[in-house]
């Protein structure tokens, strides 16, 4: 017998009162502990923290999706030009690592009109704020988990994907981690090393709503613990690319 549930976090409070990166990551493991829960009733998970690790991971990327793909969508830029044009986390910005001598005047403007106010001081505002002038709120179908078990045979699904479709780029940026592991760790470090921090944290967006070095991490460690992670593209715009974790059983 399968057992199907589906989640969708609320992130309101992510947004209107994490105070920086630790205190958001917090506020998304309790949104994903009713998830680790359900499972753990109904099945012996071997590594919980392998999988709860990669569900965090999975969920942190979907919720930057909203901001990437409403950034894309009312500028025209692709994902490479918003990148270079902002050069810094969208969610946690270290304005000492921002360096905008790569991007073009042009991405600059646009994304500076669309604002109102200038990229500087965008980042420097509370991320509530900053979604605010985007003119996003937080809304509980932002992502949707769904857990899929199969009871006798011992075995889950855990599929993530954000209600916001991807913006052209992504696909192919995350087919290239996923095809090309080590070779995509080794550009996406190359590419980085001058936003990254002594935490070793790059403070540079990823807009794929699919993770950069943290999606590359979360292959690797699956493959390690015998998980399969893997990745499914909606067939129409409505919806984001699909993560789907499970333990190589399929249901």
């Amino acid at each position: 017998m399968d057992l199907i549930q589906v989640f969708h976090p609320n992130f309101t409070n992510t947004f209107n009162n994490a105070s920086g990166p630790e205190a958001f990551y917090y506020s998304i493991v309790d949104e994903i502990d009713p998830v680790m829960e359900f499972l753990n009733e109904h099945l012996s998970i071997s590594d919980d923290e392998t999988v709860k690790g990669i569900l965090l991971e999975l969920t942190s990327n979907a919720v930057t999706a909203p901001i990437g793909y409403t950034l894309g969508r009312e500028t025209g830029l692709t994902r490479d030009e918003m990148l270079s044009a902002i050069g810094t986390s969208v969610l946690w910005p270290d304005l000492n690592m921002r360096n905008s001598s790569r991007s073009s005047q042009e991405s600059l403007i646009r994304i500076e009109q669309l604002l109102g106010i200038s990229i500087p001081e965008w980042l420097s505002i509370l991320l509530k704020d900053r979604i605010n002038l985007l003119g996003l709120t937080p809304m509980s179908n932002w992502v949707q988990i769904t857990a899929n078990i199969g009871v006798q045979q011992n075995c889950y699904s855990l599929s993530v994907v954000s209600a916001f479709p991807p913006l052209k780029g992504d696909i192919e940026a995350i087919r290239y981690r996923f095809e090309s592991t080590d070779e995509a760790s080794r550009w996406i470090g190359k590419e980085r090393k001058s936003f990254e921090d002594e935490e070793g944290i790059y403070h540079m967006p990823s807009f794929t709503g699919g993770g950069g070095m943290g999606l590359i991490w979360c292959i690797r460690l699956a493959e390690e613990k015998n998980l399969c992670l893997d990745y499914e593209i909606g067939k129409d715009n409505g919806s984001g690319i699909k993560f789907i974790l499970n333990n190589h059983t399929v249901i």
